[in-house]
């Protein structure tokens, strides 16, 4: 008696299941538009190559399960790998000042012995199944209901999350103040720059060892007011972003949210429709947005523009946290090569801003001299650059003190060059702001000291005429109040000018900072 043979479906949710999996789990930060491209491109690879392998064993079922085998063995590897690295970290830590070149070696040092582990599993694996007598219709049975019963419960975590997440945003305010457009060729263009995790001058002397006075003496003799006592009002990027991007302080959010959620949701589409554009849209000016490669900043669909490098895959957040967790997490060249010629390419491109026609709200959000450290103090092309999207790598690179300077040491000299062509460009004088959003970490430190660097920033003004209102201690939720008062003849009132800190897995549980 022949027995029917099952419904193979099991290699098509073993490709689409990671991808789900990894933006269920990063649903906060991430645009499903991401998604898009890597399930094109997976299901239609599987399917081709299952099509191919299983016209040459005439095998459906064996076929479809030497698929999956392949795919688990593709999208598993970065896993093991992290997990292996963590191990060995948390492991060594206890003995020694874990830093990010160790790190960086013992990910090299790690792929080979893990590569042929995969390799004679993945052989033995298919050995067995090839060989085997048995019609193996239980196990694709089996698999079938497996792969589907996690791939649908990944959909409903995305669901679940968007309808809890749809009762929390119609809550938030998005009031902006009323103003007249101005005569085009009267109103500045505003530039809005953030590098970072750029350090404050007395905290790169004192803890880095490194004398930065002669860029602040440059954007002086410019004509900038540098406020020397600046603080940020978050420790965290998005965080930072979304409260001066809105001129407000978001603690609200943690009673909407809690203070044990990590959910960054709100804070990122804080960021993407602001108040600030949307004030200066209203005003007549047209937004210009820079891809930052991150999230948050990573595009704009309410800009008027986006530049960005379009032939760049490895630009987009998502690309790089899926590229990860696979085999080819140790192919990092392309992936250093798309960063690298992003950040070049929005350095080339502020540059040419200043001569387009009618008033423009520029906004750039510039990684370095945040790791990855991809740049000498020349601007040469590290080598070995570690890229990493998880967080307990990225603390320990900020013992990499030698690579952090080296790295702002260029990107001084690129936005100084940038600043340059902008004065020297622009037929209106314009307004430029320089701001990083957070501080550098310091590894190993008292807590004193990690709050005192994290917390100082650089924040430096260009104001055409009177900069009076400007003082030593502001901090950014001021920022746009001050401007928009002076310049456009708004009444917003001052707010204090306060630092919080919360820890990165419960970043909404805020502590105020007193000063210093």
């Amino acid at each position: 008696m022949s027995v029917k043979k099952p419904f193979v479906i099991h290699p098509i949710f073993m490709a689409l299941y990671p991808i789900i999996f990894l933006y269920a789990h990063n649903i906060d930060i991430m645009p499903a538009s991401s998604i898009a491209f890597p399930l094109a491109i997976t299901l239609v690879s599987t399917l081709l190559v299952w099509l191919s392998l299983g016209l040459l064993m005439r095998d459906i079922v064996k076929s479809g399960l030497i698929i999956s085998l392949f795919l688990f063995v593709f999208f598993s590897y970065g896993h093991t790998h992290q997990l292996l690295s963590e191990w060995i970290v948390k492991d060594m830590g206890a003995a020694n000042e874990i830093t990010g070149r160790f790190i960086q070696h013992q990910n090299q040092d790690l792929f080979w012995p893990l590569m042929m582990a995969y390799f004679f599993f993945t052989a033995a694996m298919v050995v067995c199944i090839v060989k085997t007598r048995r019609q193996l219709f239980n196990l694709t049975k089996i698999m079938n209901v497996i792969m589907a019963a996690l791939f649908f419960f990944s959909v409903a975590n995305i669901v679940v999350h968007r309808f809890k997440i749809s009762g929390i945003f119609p809550r938030q305010s998005q009031e902006v103040p009323m103003v007249s457009e101005g005569h085009a060729d009267q109103m500045p263009d505003i530039y809005y720059i953030i590098l970072d995790g750029y350090g404050r001058d007395d905290i790169l002397k004192e803890y880095f060892g490194y004398d930065n006075s002669e860029f602040t003496a440059f954007l002086q003799e410019k004509g900038f007011y540098v406020a020397s006592k600046s603080r940020t009002n978050f420790v965290w990027t998005y965080l930072s972003l979304a409260s001066s991007l809105n001129y407000q302080y978001i603690n609200n959010l943690s009673d909407l949210l809690g203070k044990d959620s990590c959910d960054r949701e709100i804070a990122y589409a804080m960021i993407k429709k602001n108040k600030v554009s949307q004030f200066l849209k209203a005003a007549g000016y047209r937004y210009v947005h820079f891809d930052s490669t991150w999230g948050a900043t990573h595009s704009n669909p309410f800009a008027d523009i986006e530049i960005y490098c379009e032939k760049n895959i490895f630009q987009d957040d998502f690309m790089r946290q899926l590229v990860s967790t696979t085999i080819l997490r140790f192919w990092e060249e392309p992936v250093k090569v798309d960063l690298v010629s992003s950040h070049l390419h929005a350095f080339s491109m502020l540059e040419t801003v200043a001569e387009w026609e009618g008033p423009k709200f520029v906004f750039m959000h510039m990684i370095p001299p945040h790791h990855p450290y991809l740049f000498d103090r020349e601007g040469n092309i590290k080598r070995h650059a570690y890229i990493s999207n998880q967080f307990e790598f990225h603390k320990h690179l900020w013992g990499e003190k030698d690579q952090y300077i080296d790295q702002l040491i260029f990107i001084t000299k690129k936005i100084k060059a940038a600043i340059q062509t902008i004065l020297d460009k622009s037929k209106t004088p314009p307004i430029i702001i320089l701001q990083s959003d957070h501080g550098p970490i310091l590894k190993n430190s008292p807590r004193g000291d990690y709050l005192k660097a994290r917390t100082a920033i650089l924040n430096a003004f260009f104001l055409p005429g009177e900069t009076n209102f400007l003082y030593d201690t502001i901090t950014p939720v001021n920022t746009f109040r001050l401007i928009f008062n002076h310049y456009f003849n708004t009444s917003l009132p001052l707010l204090p000018d306060e630092t919080f800190y919360s820890k990165y897995r419960r970043p909404w549980d805020f502590t105020r900072i007193r000063k210093e």
